[in-house]
């Protein structure tokens, strides 16, 4: 028996429906109808020419909105395209949150404000057109619709257009949301990409962002996995935090020579990224900015950096060597921690500050943990018979037992600190050398000798 075409009462769902059957449950809604109802409500709405599969509030479609007056409050339908009424002037928070069956929407003229989330996680959406009354746009409005392919402003909206399948903001020239598709103009009517414009964008597979564009704001492209090449020009001055963080397919990034700072957890997480220069340009780079990108095996850091933030490096296990250029001042606590493969570090200038803990779990650590912190600036040497009587009971000792080894990396964190701010002084050095030259004489009576000493790797 051929299937005969049915709109479902409650939801307004596309049916074929077996017109012998006296009664069926909608696939879409859940709700059990009477199977001539729904055909003669299909054949009602063809009458009308509204086609089958898009909601209009009218008759038995109306349930598919919540609607108060003229807002919009949620969409609790099931159709894949969907155009909203003409009367609609918000569509409020979280209106269609999550609807993952959603392909399309067409959003009247009388729209006005489209408030923040409100197509949050539509994973399926891959066509929005906005009418020319829309003023207001929340954040993350179309954040994870990662299939959304065409982004269309009606002609005649005064606050926002389109170009390149890129939704702007014209006067401040921000790109508030772009999609796989999109092409970031590069007439001059984008100088920054928003707060994330791109966010968990999957599809994307490359970026370029071209001269005129100054900013990339935070979370503008992260957990764009599908993503694995970045070029940013020259006009970019700075890089949001989290930027591009989780975006693990990332291979290649290129960094304009505008660029001036590199945000907190800009690239976190990349760990598909297999070498970085950093140009001359900057000045600062943020804590956690590269953390976690397990595949660098080369970073060339710029003569203009000066500081290197918090984490900047940590966990980024395939780096083997680094070079710290003169210029920099400062290198944060933990900032290459993790790095188990780093073997090679060399700081040009002796001026700079290394943070706490800044090589630690590294095969350097010993090298600028300088083993003793304390017993060195109390003797005066890291290679005299004190310290190597000490630097042996480390290694042979305490590196031994778990919570020998979590003693050796308290005393890496806290020492260092205590030096700086004392270490110049008479009562520092007299009180801890009295401790030390105790202990040193009953580690030499149990054995532990005081000849030179090669530090062990444990």
């Amino acid at each position: 028996m051929p299937l005969v075409k049915a709109q479902c009462p409650n939801c307004g769902g596309a049916l074929e429906v077996d017109d012998a059957k006296e009664a069926a449950v909608c696939p879409f809604c859940q709700t059990p109808y009477i199977v001539e109802k729904a055909i003669n409500n299909y054949t009602t709405n063809v009458t009308n020419n509204i086609q089958a599969n898009t909601v209009i509030v009218q008759g038995t479609a109306e349930s598919e909105f919540e609607i108060d007056k003229v807002t919009l409050k949620k969409y609790v339908g099931h159709n894949k395209n969907v155009t909203i009424p003409d009367y609609i002037e918000t569509i409020e928070n979280s209106a269609f949150y999550d609807c993952s069956w959603l392909t399309s929407v067409s959003i009247p003229d009388s729209v006005e404000s489209i408030e923040e989330l409100a197509f949050y996680g539509c994973s399926k959406l891959t066509s929005v057109t906005i009418g020319n009354g829309v003023t207001s746009i929340g954040g993350s409005a179309f954040s994870g619709c990662s299939r959304l392919t065409s982004i269309l402003v009606k002609e005649g909206n005064v606050v926002f257009h389109s170009s390149g399948n890129c939704l702007i903001e014209t006067a401040s020239k921000t790109l508030i949301q772009g999609c796989k598709t999109s092409a970031i103009p590069i007439d001059g009517s984008v100088t920054s990409i928003g707060d994330e414009a791109f966010s968990d964008c999957s599809g994307l597979t490359s970026v370029t962002i071209g001269d005129g564009v100054k900013s990339i704001g935070d979370l503008a492209f992260s957990g764009c996995s599908g993503l694995t090449s970045v070029t940013i020009g020259n006009s970019v001055t700075s890089i949001g935090n989290s930027a591009f963080s989780g975006c693990s397919g990332l291979t290649s990034v290129t960094i304009g020579d505008g660029v001036t700072s590199i945000g907190n957890n800009a690239f976190s997480g990349c760990s598909g990224l297999t070498s970085v220069t950093i140009p001359d340009s900057v000045t600062s780079i943020g804590n956690n900015a590269f953390s976690g990108c397990s595949g660098l095996t080369s970073v060339t850091i710029g003569d203009g950096v000066t500081s290197i933030g918090d984490y900047a490096f940590r966990d980024c296990s395939s780096l083997t060597e680094i070079t710290i250029p003169e210029s920099i001042t400062s290198i944060g606590i933990l900032a290459f921690c993790g790095c188990s493969s780093l073997t090679s570090v060399t700081i040009v200038s002796t001026a700079t500050i290394i943070g706490r803990g800044a090589f630690i779990n590294t095969p350097v650590e010993k090298q600028f943990s300088k083993g003793c912190y304390v017993a060195t600036c109390v003797y005066g040497s890291y290679d005299c018979p004190q310290v190597w009587t000490l630097r042996r009971y480390r290694d042979d000792t305490l590196a031994s037992t778990w919570y020998g080894r979590l003693f050796i990396h308290f005393y890496y964190a806290v020492s260092p600190m205590l030096v700086k701010w004392f270490g110049k002084t008479r009562w520092f050095k007299k009180m801890w050398k009295g401790k030390l030259d105790r202990m040193v004489k009953r580690l030499n009576d149990s054995g532990v000798e005081n000849t030179p000493y090669q530090d062990k790797n444990w």
